[in-house]
């Protein structure tokens, strides 16, 4: 039998001052609780990876924990989006359909152009509104936007105390150290 193991969490993108951050909302309520207590982490608290990206440049910077280290990984990403006729109301937004193949998958976005921001859920951007919604054809993942609100902060001053000493290495490089820690992981 197959076992069905649903995992859900919630990630903040972050879009401000030309900067873009994609990251676990566990670094946010890491960050709050050592401004206001002084102390670092929490029970549950775990490295995830994270995205930040200096929009400028249209380049990402990937970190990944992998073991006692924080690997990053530069990276450029061109989705070569289908966008499709559909249209949709959800939560008062008129939603457009785009479909893509990334990564291996096939995916359904459904973003707001009447918020003209190209970004959406991880590595996902460049179509002509902010992604609201994006599946994978097999269902496996599943990004929806549930709340919007206006913030007042850098990112980096978020992800500083774990950005500073990550190891920068190629994505190939990174997938075989994956692939290692998997078949020895001692």
């Amino acid at each position: 039998s197959t076992i069905q193991k649903t995992k859900k969490e919630n990630y903040i993108l972050e879009i401000n001052n030309n900067k873009l951050a994609y990251y676990n909302r566990i670094y946010y309520i890491n960050d709050s609780i050592f401004r206001h207590g002084g102390s670092f982490g929490f029970n549950g608290f775990r490295l995830t990876s994270f995205i930040l990206s200096d929009l400028k440049k249209k380049k990402y910077s990937y970190y990944e924990p992998l073991g006692i280290h924080l690997y990053k990984v530069e990276d450029t990403v061109d989705i070569q989006w289908q966008i499709l006729p559909d249209i949709v109301t959800k939560n008062g937004f008129s939603l457009q359909r785009a479909i893509a193949f990334y990564g291996g998958r096939n995916w359904t976005a459904w973003f707001a152009p009447d918020i003209p921001l190209p970004y959406g859920p991880y590595k996902f951007n460049g179509l002509p509104g902010l992604i609201m919604q994006l599946t994978d054809k097999r269902g496996d993942y599943v990004f929806k936007l549930i709340q919007s609100e206006i913030v007042n902060s850098d990112p980096e001053d978020l992800l500083n105390n774990y950005t500073k000493n990550a190891i920068q290495l190629t994505n190939e490089n990174l997938n075989r150290l994956k692939i290692e820690r998997y078949e020895n992981p001692f």
